[in-house]
């Protein structure tokens, strides 16, 4: 195991954050609000994955199987754009918008005249992963030979266009990218051949570091993006049990960023680029609820479209809104079960107003549930490039 950093120095990161990024306070231009954006026909669930620079939302449409992950989607101005096969995985300031097709293993750029750009693989023949832009238009993500070991090669597409491998260090079979802040910076995870993984981050000089993880004996972790600070989020999880944490990895120390009451498994998927982050937690029961937390504090619940508080719902964007509170996109369970596309406005004061949510008990979840199984996944994002991997967002 990689030096886990001392713990009382982690403590004392978190306390100087919780010191300086407290939750917003009430106030009368915040008008908290869950918007259902539908799902199109013939699609059985939807979501928000990303946010761009002018509020608009982009994400997906998705069909009963995994292997048929239907269509990207842009939601703007009241309107919903379909841009095709796949699965809209970010959008940058200058409203580039990427879109990644996991069956084919394809990734495209379409920037905000609307032109495309397809990202080619580092060897010929090969699928590629594509999870973030930056503003700078570097693409991170991931090379991958198909009916291969599974093994990858992280890579960044820099202006989305020239992919550049990165190292895989001495004793990993393999790595991916999952976020790239603007400077260049990557994070991800390594494999090793025992199927485990660890968090870790490559910087602009393509010095790699694997990060600590709470399970050593059986890793399964992931980091899920970088922001402007340098913090690492994302989760550390052990693969043979049902247990992981939402992590936090500043300096060089592992922080656990906590639970919602009697969850036992959170990841961490989003930021707004400064201390506000979004994710799930998920309880014996193995359904998702989605969070909000402003790092210092401790995870507040979203509640679903359907205002049941033990139904399923997923957060992987988080937008700063004027004021100082933020907008959340995801996913959540209208009544009568399915999974629709979701935007919190005012997101921390509907948290605060949600209280405590309610696990369901073990007996009542059901191993081919849709509800509970099925579309509120990013498909393409929580698995491991290769199709050989976990699905994050489905413990």
């Amino acid at each position: 195991m990689r030096g886990a950093g001392s713990l009382t120095a982690g403590f004392a990161a978190l306390a100087m954050l919780a010191g300086t990024a407290a939750a917003p306070a009430a106030g009368a231009a915040c008008r908290p609000d869950r918007v259902d954006l539908g799902v199109p026909a013939g699609a059985l669930a939807s979501e928000v994955i990303a946010f761009g620079p002018h509020g608009e939302a982009g994400g997906g449409a998705y069909k009963p199987t995994l292997d048929s992950l239907g269509r990207a989607l842009l939601w703007t101005d009241g309107l919903t754009i379909d841009l095709g096969s796949g699965e809209v995985t970010d959008i940058n300031a200058r409203g580039d918008v990427l879109i990644h097709d996991l069956v084919p293993g394809t990734a495209t750029v379409v920037s905000s005249a609307g032109a495309r750009r397809a990202l080619r693989g580092l060897r010929p023949g090969d699928q590629i992963y594509a999870r973030r832009i930056n503003d700078r238009g570097d693409v991170a993500g991931a090379s991958f030979t198909p009916g291969g070991d599974g093994a990858a090669t992280p890579v960044i597409w820099r202006a989305g266009r020239r992919p550049v491998g990165l190292p895989v260090p001495t004793g990993y079979t393999g790595a991916y990218l999952k976020g790239i802040d603007d400077a260049g910076d990557a994070v991800g995870a390594v494999q090793l051949a025992t199927g485990d993984t660890l968090a870790a981050s490559w910087d602009r000089h393509r010095r790699v570091t694997v990060l600590p993880t709470a399970f050593p004996q059986s890793p399964w972790d992931e980091a899920n993006v970088v922001d402007v600070h340098g913090d690492v989020l994302g989760a550390t999880e052990n693969r043979l049990s049902f247990a992981a944490e939402a992590t936090l990895w500043k300096d060089g120390h592992r922080i656990g960023l906590g639970h919602l009451e009697g969850a036992l498994f959170g990841v961490a998927l989003g930021t707004d680029g400064h201390a506000d982050v979004v994710g799930f937690d998920a309880g014996p029961d193995r359904v998702r609820h989605a969070w909000v937390i402003r790092l210092g504090g401790r995870p507040q619940p979203l509640t679903a479209l359907s205002g049941g508080t033990g139904d399923a719902s997923m957060a992987h964007a988080v937008r700063r809104a004027p004021g100082g509170d933020v907008t959340v996109g995801g996913a959540s369970q209208i009544t009568g079960g399915e999974e629709h596309a979701t935007i919190w406005r005012c997101a921390f004061h509907q948290a605060t107003a949600a209280g405590a949510w309610a696990p369901r008990a073990v007996t009542r979840a059901r191993a081919g549930d849709s509800r509970a199984s099925t579309a509120l996944a990013v498909r393409s994002m929580s698995r491991e490039p290769g199709g050989k991997g976990k699905a994050l967002s489905e413990p």
